[in-house]
């Protein structure tokens, strides 16, 4: 017991205020497959168990960028400080959240202006929630008794950290899933907004059409109608034409008898 409560406190003391590097910090030359795996796993060594799988492996990588949680390597196939900082979020959240809200949170950080902004969010929440656990631990170690009520005492504390946690994460699941949602509605509305507009230009372009087409009906008939009355004025004229030729013939032959 007392062995436990020691190690305890002397986690507690090693995991406050810990967090990953800070931005300025993550290596920014480019790092190859097995540099960025190993540079992750030392970065999360304080806040990732050693029973558990490791936090990251080859595969991991290529999975999160085949699923487009990730970018993938540039052309040297060289990963950069923003994918750096994007494994460290992903690795540090997935024990605790869907790897489908993880990709949201990412995704959102890329919209709302780039990764740094968002990892410094990142490391700064982290840092607090830390020394916030540490803090607690301590308090609830101090004045433990001793023997089986002490060893009952440890249990219910784990057993509280592990509700509010599970709690903590059921809320945020919530919060992104509200806000994938709303982002759903806004999409549909989009879309429909553009079928809306699409339609309406259809039938702008179709009453167009029908009033070109009366136009050039109407312009068409109005064609044939002048037409048709030059041909009929030409046809009278010619007509008058030739009754008066007729009428001089006779004039002619009355003349000569």
């Amino acid at each position: 017991m007392d062995e436990a409560k020691r190690e305890l406190l002397r986690w507690a003391g090693e995991i406050e205020g810990r967090t990953t590097a800070d931005w300025e910090n993550l290596p920014d030359l480019g790092l190859y497959m097995d540099q960025v795996v190993t540079y992750v796993e030392r970065q999360l060594a304080a806040v990732w168990r050693v029973e558990r799988e490791k936090p990251l492996t080859p595969a991991m990588v290529n999975n999160y960028a085949n699923g487009q949680l990730l970018p993938r390597a540039d052309a040297q196939k060289k990963y950069s400080r923003d994918h750096l900082a994007m494994l460290l979020v992903l690795c540090t959240l997935k024990p605790v959240m869907p790897i489908a809200d993880i990709g949201r949170l990412l995704a959102g950080a890329q919209d709302e202006g780039g990764m740094d902004g968002a990892y410094r969010t990142f490391r700064e929440t982290l840092a607090r929630a830390m020394g916030e656990v540490a803090g607690d631990v301590r308090a609830a170690l101090d004045g433990l008794p001793e023997g089986p009520d002490g060893e009952a005492a440890m249990r219910r504390m784990a057993l509280g950290l592990a509700v509010e946690a599970n709690a903590r994460s059921l809320a945020a699941e919530r919060i992104l899933g509200l806000l994938a949602e709303a982002e759903a509605r806004e999409k549909a509305a989009r879309e429909q907004a553009e079928r809306d507009r699409a339609e309406r230009e259809k039938a702008e372009k179709a009453e167009r059409e029908r009033v070109e087409k009366e136009r050039a009906e109407r312009e068409k008939a109005e064609k044939a109608a002048r037409e048709k009355a030059e041909k009929a004025e030409r046809e009278r004229a010619e007509k008058e034409k030739s009754e008066k030729e007729k009428a001089k013939d006779r004039d002619k032959e009355k003349g000569a008898t």
